[in-house]
């Protein structure tokens, strides 16, 4: 019986077995980049060249709902600090003076 060594796949394979399905142009350009020799890399490409027209529209359909939103909102004031509440003057009463006793002594008799 033989037995054969086992040989673990390239990190090339690993990565495309993760991006293959994948949305995420930015993962695949970073795969074209890491890996430009890899077997998968026509594969990258062209799933890039499917996704970008994609990604194009779905960035122009939110700029359109953006300038939407933008144009029937309505506009908000800036916010302005309350005031404070007018403060009222004092009123200052004169003192009270008890009225003066008659006589030397204070007595009044």
């Amino acid at each position: 019986m033989v037995v054969l060594p086992v040989v673990p796949p390239a990190a090339f394979e690993i990565a495309w077995n993760f991006l293959k399905a994948t949305t995420d142009i930015a993962a695949l350009r970073r795969f074209v980049a890491e890996f430009p020799g890899s077997a998968h890399r026509g594969e990258a490409t062209a799933r890039i060249a499917m996704l970008e027209p994609q990604a194009a529209e779905e960035r122009r359909k939110a700029d359109e709902e953006r300038k939407k939103l933008a144009a029937t909102a309505p506009p908000v004031p800036p916010a302005v600090p309350p005031r404070p509440a007018p403060v009222a003057p004092a009123v200052v009463a004169p003192p009270v003076v008890p009225p003066a006793a008659s006589g030397p002594c204070g007595g009044g008799r």
